[in-house]
């Protein structure tokens, strides 16, 4: 009787191991599990934010190409409004001017 029970209480006891290896097999799985998960969603939130720096790099140098634009037709107007007002000068002195020719008589203006 005493050997049965012995017995019983053994398998009893390796059924429990089993049963435990069993739970820490599945346990260091999920342990895994979650480690590549981590590893992932670190990886994604660096490439995101390597994503915002590169946007933010773009817009800074889209809104310096734009400033330069800006600059750039700015000059282009200060430079055309001094050659519109040097040909209307230019256009009222000829207007203005006399010529004449001493041997027709005639005035050219």
């Amino acid at each position: 009787e005493r050997t049965r029970w012995k017995s019983e209480m053994q398998r009893q006891h390796g059924m429990f191991l089993e049963e435990q290896e069993k739970r820490r097999a599945a346990t260091a799985e999920q342990v895994m599990e979650l480690q590549r998960t981590l590893s992932d969603l670190q990886s994604q939130e660096e490439v995101s934010r390597d994503s915002a720096r590169r946007d933010r790099a773009l817009q800074i140098l889209q809104e310096r190409s734009k400033i330069e634009e800006i600059g750039e037709i700015k000059d282009s107007i200060s430079r055309l409004k001094v050659e519109e007002e040097s040909l209307r000068v230019s256009t009222h002195r000829e207007r203005t001017q006399v010529w004449s020719c001493t041997t027709s008589g005639y005035r050219i203006g």
